[in-house]
């Protein structure tokens, strides 16, 4: 039934229903229904374990519930009217609390007793600071959105694991020391200016600084913390990450202007465990972010993409030995290109051999032997004639072709330049520019069959298939072989 339910009506039903089945209600939700108090015939339900009055109008919860306490684990007052939390007090055997989003000023005397409370939800009220009468069983502990200065009378919860105490206006960690067991803190969206008392949480994993205005990263080791969240704030000073958190696997550090090139790259240095990051990539450019990257040998996410599309797009492969990192532009400085020779083991692009490889139209005699590879390997299967050794034979002469080019230098483009004028065949002789032509098209899908007429019938044209794959790959590798080495081919 939608809307507020008449209270003589569901006391006469309950009559109804009889002892048995009436013992037999455990759960009852309210939800949305616009009460303006808490049901009267609710104590009817002996053995009530959960209740749901949320968004509804309710100012006071009163003893309406009072003959549930021996049985009430789970009791949702959220999104109502209330200004205090009188009548909570014989509910002594609550486990979940839910009293988010009302307009609740202060804590009484009411929650104290409760002894077996252990999540606590006051988000969203208009709490200030002291936040006396806490239960010492409380492990989770939700004041978030209020007017908090300061953490005093919360650390009377010294079996706190999370607390979220985002949103208010907290100056200072201090007050929390009790907390040892603490794991999960959410302090972003505050008023500090420090990290003083973090250090006094050996046992945080998880820790949500955001948005404040926090100039120094600096922690005693904290050798139990996974993630570290110091978005939008003033850094200007980050210890390294490997000390302060050996185990730490996500950070963000984005939106920190005031960091510097250096900073950040001592930051990151040694934190093999690193999992994900975020960063302004403005701090690191080309060549700082292929050196800080390259020694992350963990790093899956960057920047919210995974890490082999992030060195596709931004160019920022982690260097090798004997190899010059990357310029800010994405290219290697003194090579022709960032995309290795097809005849280089393990880099062709998407092999497992590295990540891939910026691929540019760079050269048309690279791009026309991919093409003809492509070609016949689609061809043969297309056949149905694939086997391991018509593979085989085929990658063979095509490297075997490959090694042939090993001593051209290839120019590369610029970006949006078209295609060079000139390429450069070897070390002592160019092609002049009026001898260019461009390359045939490369091979196209067969055409769809068209009739045709002749004289006499119609003859239908079928698509041409080669005889035998094998001989098909022997012709096309003749073909491109022939056409590579043509001295009329300036490409």
């Amino acid at each position: 039934q939608m809307g507020k339910p008449d209270d003589d009506l569901v006391a006469d039903a309950i009559e109804a229903a009889g002892e048995k089945r009436v013992e037999r209600v455990f759960t009852v939700v309210l939800s949305n229904r616009k009460f303006d108090q808490v049901p009267p015939w609710l104590d009817r339900f002996p053995a009530l374990r959960a209740v749901d009055l949320t968004f509804n109008k309710i100012p006071k919860v009163g003893d309406r519930l009072s003959k549930a306490g021996g049985t009430l684990q789970e009791l949702r007052l959220g999104s109502n009217a209330l200004d205090s939390t009188e009548g909570l007090s014989k509910l002594r055997d609550l486990r979940l609390l839910g009293l988010q989003y009302n307009q609740i000023t202060a804590l009484g005397g009411e929650l104290a007793g409760l002894r077996k409370l252990q999540m606590l939800q006051l988000d969203s009220n208009r709490l200030v600071t002291p936040l006396n009468g806490l239960p010492a069983s409380l492990v989770e502990l939700d004041v978030s959105g209020n007017q908090l200065t300061s953490f005093a009378g919360i650390e009377k919860a010294k079996n706190l694991t999370t607390l979220k105490a985002n949103h208010n206006r907290i100056h200072s960690i201090g007050g929390l020391s009790l907390c040892k067991s603490l794991a999960h803190l959410d302090v972003s969206h505050n008023d500090l200016k420090s990290m003083a008392g973090v250090d006094t949480l050996p046992a945080l994993e998880t820790l949500n600084l955001s948005s404040n205005q926090i100039e120094a990263l600096e922690l005693s080791p904290l050798r139990k913390l996974e993630e570290l969240l110091a978005a939008d704030n003033h850094l200007t000073s980050i210890s390294e990450l490997s000390s302060i958190a050996p185990s730490l696997e996500t950070v963000d550090l984005s939106g920190n202007p005031r960091l510097t090139t250096a900073v950040l790259s001592s930051a990151l240095k040694g934190a093999t465990t690193l999992v994900e990051i975020t960063f302004d990539e403005a701090t690191l450019g080309g060549h700082e972010r292929a050196v800080v990257l390259g020694g992350l040998p963990e790093l899956e996410l960057i920047n919210g993409v995974p890490r082999e599309s992030y060195s596709v797009a931004a160019g920022a492969r982690p260097t090798t030995p004997g190899q010059r990192p990357p310029t800010a532009s994405g290219r290697r400085p003194g090579t022709a290109s960032s995309m290795r020779p097809a005849s280089s083991a393990g880099s062709r692009p998407g092999s497992a051999g590295g990540h891939r490889p910026i691929v540019r139209p760079v050269n048309n005699i690279a791009k026309a032997m991919e093409l003809q590879r492509s070609h016949l390997h689609a061809q043969i299967a297309d056949m149905g004639e694939t086997t391991s050794r018509t593979e085989t034979e085929i990658e063979a002469q095509f490297q075997a072709l490959a090694s042939s080019f090993s001593g051209l230098q290839l120019r590369p483009l610029s970006a949006g330049q078209g295609p060079p004028p000139v390429a450069v065949a070897s070390a002592s002789a160019t092609v002049p520019a009026a001898r260019k032509r461009s390359l045939p098209r490369p091979p196209q899908a067969p055409p769809k069959s068209t009739p045709r007429r002749s004289s006499s019938k119609v003859v239908v044209n079928s698509p041409r298939r080669p005889s035998s794959s094998k001989a098909s790959a022997r012709s096309r590798i003749a073909d491109a072989a022939a056409f590579a080495s043509d001295p009329s081919n300036p490409n």
